[in-house]
């Protein structure tokens, strides 16, 4: 299995100016923008490698080796966002060797008509749809399914609060306190109430 990110945010969970009014910041100061966004992105992919979620909308390749033994597929990165335009499942199959030995495969969109997605659950799922069956024909070898995908919530004001206060404080802390704390410094401290936090937007999927 591979999961590759095809598209990254265009925008963050929380914003320049939630920031400078969190750390108490004149709304007018610029001189250290480039940072602040910097930090508000480290903060916010730390809270999602926490959560196994994506908090803002995003583009990803899943692939995995074989159709599963059940009739279900589950996608990560909750919440999932799956669009008619820009969602699909494909799969890599059939091979054909030519006469010089060269091993060359047919690449097909698997039909909308013959399975389902579940965006409701966390994290979501493909499913078989009512009497339907995988493909059978022959898969390439390694990484033959690609399941193309957008995660996140597609609206930044929908993301739990606790979320975006982890990041606040996550990144309040790293433009304050620009090296390394001791052990049970503010780093620490910070750390532990940004979990606290957050702990509670984990579902039983890690």
């Amino acid at each position: 299995m591979r999961i590759q990110l095809v598209t990254a945010p265009i925008e963050e969970a929380v914003t320049e100016l939630e920031f400078k009014q969190h750390a108490v910041l004149p709304i007018g100061f610029t001189g250290d923008d480039a940072y602040i966004r910097h930090i508000l992105a480290v903060a916010r992919r730390q809270v999602e490698d926490w959560t196994a979620r994506r908090l803002v909308d995003s583009t990803y390749d899943l692939w995995i080796d074989g159709w599963p033994a059940g009739d279900e597929i589950v996608i990560p990165f909750p919440p999932l966002i799956w669009t008619v335009a820009d969602s699909y499942v494909s799969y890599i199959h059939s091979p054909s060797t030519s006469a010089i030995g060269v091993v060359t495969y047919t690449t097909t969109t698997w039909p909308t008509t013959e399975y389902l997605v579940d965006t409701d659950s966390e994290p979501g799922r493909i499913v078989l749809n009512y009497g339907k069956q995988y493909p059978t024909t022959t898969l390439r070898p390694y990484n033959p399914i690609q399941i193309r995908f957008d995660c996140g919530w597609a609206d930044t004001d929908d993301i739990p609060e606790e979320l975006k206060q982890g990041i606040l404080l996550m990144a309040t802390d790293m433009f304050e306190i620009r090296q390394d704390t001791i052990i049970g410094g503010v780093k620490e401290l910070t750390l532990k109430r940004a979990r606290n936090l957050i702990d509670g937007q984990c579902r039983d999927w890690l």
